[in-house]
């Protein structure tokens, strides 16, 4: 998907800013592109190795899209979506935690580690994919 290079490998936004920018740079989500700032502190899994930014930027980018906008909507549709994106990621990873995903498909913890951000791309690109296809699947239905 175009812009996701440019923006995470390039180190200019992170890996939750970057999944949520080009789904909407790439009309994939309707929503204004400076909401990315509501992600710039989730990267690196919360800035604490927790869920993985790719993920939190993509769930974020469906709840946008299928979002209640008031207490008396349904909460139905994003919820279905977020889950179903949370069961695929997690399908081809194995989990979705910060830490565990670069354990265990990069072999190391270090944030700093050279290999990191091309690895961590893998992962930021199969969410934006993902989410993709999540929405194609709901505009079909």
């Amino acid at each position: 998907m175009s812009g996701a290079s440019d923006y995470f490998v390039s180190g200019g936004f992170n890996c939750a800013e970057t999944v949520f920018r080009v789904l909407v740079d790439n009309g994939i989500v309707d929503a204004p592109r400076e909401h990315v700032r509501a992600l710039t502190g989730l990267g690196g899994g919360l800035q604490r190795n927790l869920v993985c930014g790719a993920v939190l930027g993509a769930t974020t980018a469906l709840s946008w899209a299928y979002g209640r906008t008031d207490m008396s909507g349904s909460r139905d549709s994003s919820k279905e979506v977020v889950q179903l994106f949370l069961d695929r990621f997690k399908e081809e990873f194995g989990e979705f935690n910060c830490r565990d995903l670069r354990m265990n498909h990069l072999g190391t913890d270090d944030m700093d580690a050279p290999e990191r951000r091309p690895k961590c791309s893998e992962f930021v690109n199969r969410a934006i994919e993902i989410a993709t296809e999540i929405v194609e699947e709901k505009a079909k239905a």
